[in-house]
């Protein structure tokens, strides 16, 4: 039997362009700060998987306090992607991060919180903005106006 030749795989990039703004490593790289209105939707909420198993009038109410709830969040999301661009390090959440990035204890050459915080806000970010218009219409679809017969006494 012949000797197995080791494969590695090829050194990942060190060039922010080569990864998009929901991996950690656009961060770690320095990419630009996106806008938050720059920021595109996410794909793949359709309106007609959300909640399909419920009755229309259950589905209204619960649909509606997740609509609320997204629209929450994402005010909080934004206010932590902007304050994490102007805080950095400040803006974490957590004592221990914010002091083993001072401290430098971070390999330089891996994403630590902080590029994991950008990341995950972002993608947030993207998540909600498609959340919503998804919520919303399931609610327009489901609203009496539009389903008369909810209200019919024949």
């Amino acid at each position: 039997m012949a000797r197995r030749r080791k494969t590695t795989d090829p050194p990942d990039s060190v060039a922010w362009s080569s990864y998009p703004p929901q991996q950690s490593k656009y961060w770690l790289y320095d990419g630009p700060w996106v806008p938050v209105d720059q920021i595109p939707a996410a794909t793949a909420f359709n309106p007609a998987n959300i909640r399909p198993h419920e009755k229309p009038l259950v589905r209204l109410k619960s649909v509606s306090d997740m609509l609320t709830e997204a629209q929450a969040n994402l005010t909080k999301i934004i206010a932590y992607y902007v304050d994490l661009d102007e805080r950095g390090v400040d803006a974490l959440p957590w004592e221990w991060a914010k002091e083993k990035i001072r401290e430098g204890r971070c390999d330089p050459a891996e994403p630590n919180a902080l590029h994991y915080a950008f990341c995950n806000a972002y993608g947030d970010i993207a998540r909600l903005k498609a959340q919503i218009p998804a919520y919303e219409a399931v609610i327009k679809g489901i609203e009496p106006e539009t389903l008369p017969l909810f209200h019919w006494n024949g």
